[in-house]
């Protein structure tokens, strides 16, 4: 995708789904600060609603679902997967809290992950539809309220790569991927390309560190199933394949 999508991150829903909160992409955030000490606790993971929300209308037409959060909102469009992340604040306890804080402005920063080589005939499809639903009230005018908004517990990527479907699905409040392999020839071909990020490098247990303005991420390895989803395929790592890009080995 060459042009920049228009990232809409304020949703106005008239009906709120009550659902435990997610864990963006199973990943660790942690702030980089000078003032950090070892002794301190990992800092809090990114927090989002559990559901996945079809868009229809809500925000850029090329996104078909999106995942909204408070520090995390994740878009998914046929060709590439777009997080827009903003810095966990800065505020201690002992600082007042509220809408003040709420209303500070705070650093972002948008990711996007596209696939190198993949089918271009995607076909990205919701999964696991969810009870809840969702009415988005912008505005005055009725013309641009959008009513009864489907929401789904994951999508997919169906024939990614030949014989290789990815999955994103929200499990036990986390949002996780897996690939379905039904050719494990084709894993080789299977390649990550992330642009807004500082640095990519591989870290302490196989974990992919994306390094940004507002922290770092760490996102665990990919794992993979069987066409019938109870055979385990062997255990991958990632590789990294330039300054942008990374791929996967089988172990």
């Amino acid at each position: 995708m060459r042009e920049s999508l228009r990232l809409r991150g304020k949703f106005c829903c008239a009906v709120l789904l009550t659902a435990a909160a997610c864990t963006f992409m199973n990943a660790a955030w942690s702030q980089q600060s000078e003032n950090q000490h070892a002794e301190e606790s990992p800092p809090p993971a990114i927090r989002m609603p559990l559901a996945i929300i079809e868009n229809q209308g809500q925000t850029d037409p090329r996104v078909k679902f999106y995942l909204p959060g408070g520090r995390a909102t994740v878009f998914f469009t046929p060709d590439e997967v777009v997080f827009k992340l903003v810095e966990p604040s800065t505020a201690g306890p002992e600082e007042k809290k509220g809408i003040e804080q709420a209303m500070a402005p705070r650093q972002g920063v948008v990711i996007r992950m596209s696939f190198p080589g993949a089918n271009p005939q995607v076909r990205l499809e919701a999964i696991d539809p969810l009870p809840g639903r969702i009415n988005e009230l912008r505005g005055n005018d009725p013309k641009n309220w959008r009513q009864d908004i489907a929401t789904f517990a994951g999508v997919v990527y169906r024939d990614l790569y030949p014989g290789i479907d990815l999955e994103y699905r929200t499990d036990s409040g986390e949002l996780r991927r897996k690939l379905v392999v039904r050719d494990r020839r084709q894993l080789d071909k299977f390649q990550l390309r992330y642009v807004g990020t500082n640095e990519l490098r591989l870290g302490d247990k196989g974990l992919l560190e994306l390094v940004t303005p507002v922290g770092t991420i760490q996102e665990a390895p990919i794992a993979a199933v069987g066409p019938d989803k109870a055979e385990t395929v062997p255990a991958l790592r990632y590789a990294v394949l330039g300054s942008d890009t990374v791929g996967l080995i089988q172990q």
